[in-house]
Order: C-alpha cells, then sequence, then structure tokens
C-alpha cells in the first residue's frame, strides 16, 4: 500500500539560536556579554537566525509610560555581532510591582487563599487573574506601543518576527500550576464564570461562587472519570478557565499581527498537552495549566507558529527526546510553523549546578555533537525550525562545537519546500477529554 502524505508545509526548516532568560541566580551581565560573543561566533558558523530575549518589563515604567531603549540595545549589538542577522524577538513581560498598586483588585487568588507564590527561580510572583479585562486591556496596549516603536525603527527590516512570552517561563501556562496551586478563586473569576453560565444555562438559577471547589476538581466519580451529569460544573470550569488564557494569548498576537501589517511572524509558547500530562509528582498540571485550548490557537489567523522546548526525560546520548508529542504535526496540519528550543547544556556551564538541574549536561564534543545531528534529523523530518537555547550563557563557546553548530546548519539549509514528509502513521490526541479526568 502507498504511503498516504501528510498536507504539503510552506515552511523552510532554519537552525537558529537563542537566549531565553528565567532564573534570578544568574549573572545577567556575564550572560549578556556572552550571548553578543556567542552570536558572533554561531555567525561564523552559518546561524544567521537569532530569538534574542528581551526584558519587556523593564521598558513599561508606569501606565502609558514606556522607554524602549533596551530593545534598541539589544537589537543593535545582536546586529553587530552578526551584520546578516534576521532576529525574531522574544519579549518576555512580567508583571510589574507597580501594576498591582495602580490596577488593584485584579489578582489572582489560589486555593489556600494566596495570591502569589515564589517559582523555583527563585523569582516572586504575583499572578493576575486569567478573569482580568483591565490586565489584558493594559498589555495589548503595551504591546501596541512596543511594536510601534520596533516598526519605525531603522532596524525593523531585520527583524522577522515577535514572540510575546508572557506567564510562567514566557510559556502562557498559569504560574501556580506546576507548584500544585489550583486556580482561580477571586472574585473577578467568580464573576466571570458565572456570567458565563448564565448565558450558556439562562434557566439555571447560580450561587455567587460557581468556580467549583477543590473536592470537586479533585475526585472522580468512577474512579478519576467525571460523570458528565454529576460534575458537569467543573467540565465547564475548565472550558472557560483554557479559553481564557488562549484568548488572551490571542489577543496580543492580534494586536502584533495588525501592527506590522501582517508583515511578521507571531506566535507563542503553547499546547504542552502531553507534555504536561502524567508528569511524576505534578498531577493535575495539565488540567490546570491553561493549554487545553489548543484548537483555538491553532484555528486562528493571527498567530504562525507556536514553540516548546524538548521535553527533559530522555536527553541523553543514545536515547531519543524530541518528544513534543503531537504539536510539531498539528501545525503543520493548520499551516503553522513548529519552533522546536533545544537546551544543549555543556561542560562550559558556569552557573550554579542548582539552577538547570533538569537539563542534563553533556561532557565532551563528541556527546554534544551526537545530541545535536539527532535532534536536527527529528526536526528535518517534522519541516520544523530548532533554536538552540542558551540558558546560562557561553554553552556552545567551544571550537569543536562550533564545527557541529556548522554541521547542523549545513543540514538544515539542503531542505526546501518542496520535500514532502511522508508519514504512515496518524496520533489522535482530544484535548477536551482531560478534562473528564480527576486531577
Amino acid at each position: 500500500m502507498k504511503p498516504a502524505k501528510t498536507r504539503p508545509q510552506k515552511w523552510i526548516p532554519r537552525l537558529g539560536f537563542g537566549n531565553p532568560t528565567e532564573s534570578e541566580k544568574i549573572d545577567r551581565t556575564a550572560q549578556t556579554r556572552s550571548w553578543y560573543e556567542s552570536c558572533a561566533d554561531l555567525s561564523r558558523a552559518g546561524v544567521h537566525l537569532f530569538f534574542p530575549h528581551v526584558e519587556l518589563t523593564e521598558c513599561w515604567k508606569d501606565l502609558d509610560r514606556y522607554d524602549f531603549a533596551l530593545i534598541d540595545e539589544v537589537v543593535r549589538k545582536t546586529l553587530l555581532a552578526d551584520p546578516e542577522a534576521q532576529l525574531l524577538l522574544r519579549l518576555r513581560l512580567h508583571v510589574p510591582p507597580w501594576w498591582h498598586r495602580k490596577r488593584p483588585g485584579q489578582s489572582i487568588r489560589y486555593e489556600d487563599d494566596s495570591q502569589g507564590l515564589d517559582t523555583h527561580w527563585e523569582r516572586d510572583v504575583r499572578p493576575v487573574s486569567p478573569a482580568s479585562e483591565v490586565w489584558q486591556r493594559d498589555v495589548q496596549e503595551l504591546f501596541r506601543e512596543t511594536i510601534h516603536h520596533v516598526e519605525g525603527s531603522d532596524y525593523s527590516d531585520r527583524i522577522i518576527g515577535y514572540n510575546p512570552a508572557l506567564l510562567h517561563g514566557g510559556e502562557w501556562f498559569e504560574e501556580g500550576s506546576m507548584y500544585h496551586k489550583l486556580a482561580d478563586y477571586s472574585p473577578l473569576m467568580q464573576s466571570a464564570f458565572r456570567t458565563w453560565l448564565s448565558k450558556k444555562y439562562p434557566d439555571h438559577e447560580l450561587p455567587q461562587r460557581c468556580v467549583p471547589s477543590p473536592g470537586q476538581r479533585y475526585n472522580g466519580d468512577i474512579g478519576n472519570l467525571r460523570d458528565p451529569r454529576k460534575s458537569r460544573r467543573v467540565i465547564d470550569y475548565l472550558l472557560f478557565y483554557h479559553d481564557l488564557f488562549a484568548s488572551h494569548a490571542e489577543g496580543v498576537c492580534r494586536v502584533i499581527k495588525e501592527s506590522t501589517k501582517g508583515r511578521a511572524l507571531v506566535g507563542i509558547y503553547y499546547g504542552y498537552t502531553l507534555v504536561l500530562s502524567g508528569v511524576d509528582g505534578q498531577p493535575g498540571w495539565v488540567q490546570n495549566s491553561g493549554h487545553l485550548a489548543l484548537r483555538r490557537i491553532l484555528s486562528s489567523p493571527y498567530i504562525d507558529f507556536l514553540s516548546s522546548m524538548l521535553e527533559y526525560s530522555h536527553r541523553k546520548p543514545g536515547e531519543f527526546c524530541w518528544s513534543f508529542g503531537p504539536l510539531a504535526d498539528s501545525c503543520g496540519v493548520h499551516d503553522k510553523l513548529y519552533i522546536g528550543e533545544d537546551e544543549i547544556r555543556t561542560w562550559l556551564n558556569k552557573t550554579d549546578p542548582s539552577v538547570f538541574y533538569y537539563i542534563d549536561q553533556l561532557e565532551n564534543p563528541d556527546d554534544v555533537e551526537h545530541v545535536m545531528l539527532r535532534n536536527i534529523a527529528c526536526m528535518l523530518s517534522h519541516r520544523s525550525w530548532e533554536e538552540l537555547a542558551d540558558l546560562g550563557g557561553g554553552w556552545l563557546r567551544d571550537s569543536e562545537v562550533l564545527e557541529s553548530v556548522g554541521k547542523i546548519a549545513r543540514f538544515a539549509a539542503q531542505m526546501d519546500s518542496k520535500q514532502d514528509g511522508v508519514s504512515e502513521i496518524a496520533l489522535f490526541v482530544d484535548e477536551a477529554s482531560l478534562m473528564y479526568q480527576s486531577i
């Protein structure tokens, strides 16, 4: 039998380099210096696509007050390191401390009545309720002004895209979901969900507090499965809850897409449907993440690409770690690009060992080349882009490692848009089914 062809993709695979930054334990000055030096190294190896990290939070000084000097500095210095560079900006936004003072009553509330948490990156965060329309309007205005500044600059022709990076890790999942914190019991969420229910069930009398209790969310009706007749409120809440995250992300991407008049690529980290399912010690992570509205994201005309990092369980040489589940092929079916973040931590890592404990360290150039070749092969087979990600600074600054980078860059350059994938197996994932399972 002749194998069935998947839908052809318009994307030509490319290799790039980025520096997504989250931990407060990193020497930011040294990492920034290493970024520009590494960009020059990789450009000589044949890489001219870069994903520079920009702390957009530092550019947002107050309501309606911005200073984009940091963006100008990062872009100009990266272009100085590689005059041929094309840039896809990672615009990282945290909730500024001053914002809660200016906009009271917008905080999330967890089941333990707390409104914040400390992350494993030693960052104290106080998230905004996903139901906050005020936050969403302010964020959209920030991005509108940001893109207006960049598009009006003398380097705008070197910017090929934007990645608005919000929430935990810049990956659009709820901050507390990784730490067993159940959201959202704020007055904002209670009111918003009640309004949503009143439209869906206009003949039902609803209580003031409609968000299901922790007990209802933790327990199933038939083992760990929910009976829709008994747990409809929980299922409805999860549908509503996840759609709020997708709506917020799509709204920001729409602002960027319209502000660039459709010129630039726009995308987010999203779709961790399988990656967050069944994680040891993390029960219910995917149900509480905000990532179960992938259908909406994939259908959006304002989103061109989705990203994720490689999962962390099988990274060692001889293993297979490009386990993003069906995300890359789902993107292809919807004519969207997938960009895989490939965090290759080498023996050159100088940061505190506790910072990147979750990424296996490679101890010699041969292992680095093995892993790079393995990952680029999978990237090419899915017609995706690969972002070599240096989280600590200087991870790839070795002559033999840079030779390996040049080798995989040449492999990527050999691909063209006329080479279609051929598949014999299809994997289907029903994200809504996860809402019918208890935590």
